[in-house]
This record gives structure tokens, sequence and C-alpha cells, in this order.
């Protein structure tokens, strides 16, 4: 996983998870991204740090074209929150 060199070498990434259907991050239906502060060991360990908390939405359904409105809102929130993020944490 590219998360895990990027750990290893001393930086700080955010993994996102914008896949609805399969909620590899999340539970089904949702869409987020977490801080990873450590090597990931598989895909349902996220490495989040003490230091930040996930960021969570529920979008409602498995399927992405069953509220497409809806789901290019939480994407772009979900965006403008981490830009926030990112900015007062370098």
């Amino acid at each position: 996983l590219l998360v895990n060199y990027c750990v290893r070498g001393g930086g700080r990434p955010m993994l996102v998870d914008l896949d609805v259907a399969k909620g590899s991050l999340l539970v089904p239906g949702s869409i987020g991204a977490v801080p990873v502060s450590a090597p990931l060991r598989d895909i349902g360990d996220n490495g989040a740090g003490p230091e930040m908390s996930p960021l969570a939405y529920y979008y409602g359904s498995r399927d992405p074209t069953a509220f497409p409105s809806a789901l290019e809102s939480l994407v772009a929130d979900l965006a403008t929150r981490l830009e926030a993020r990112a900015a007062s944490n370098p």
C-alpha cells in the first residue's frame, strides 16, 4: 500500500474511502477519511493516530447512482473539511 510507504518515510497521509459499495474504511453506504500515523497491517486497520479522529459521512445507499447529487454534496463537504484540517495542521 502506498500509504505505508508514506508513513515509513515520515509522512502523515490521509486515507480517503469514497467507495460506498464496499465500505473498506467504514461501513457500506458511507464515505470518510482518516489520518494515518502508523503502517497499516490490513485493510481493516485504519492506523488512525489519537491526534485526529476520522471524518465520516453516511450516504445511505450502497449504490452511488441512487442519489448522485447527495453523494456529490457529501464528497465536496468532505474535501472542504479535509482542506481545512490540512491548513490548520500542516
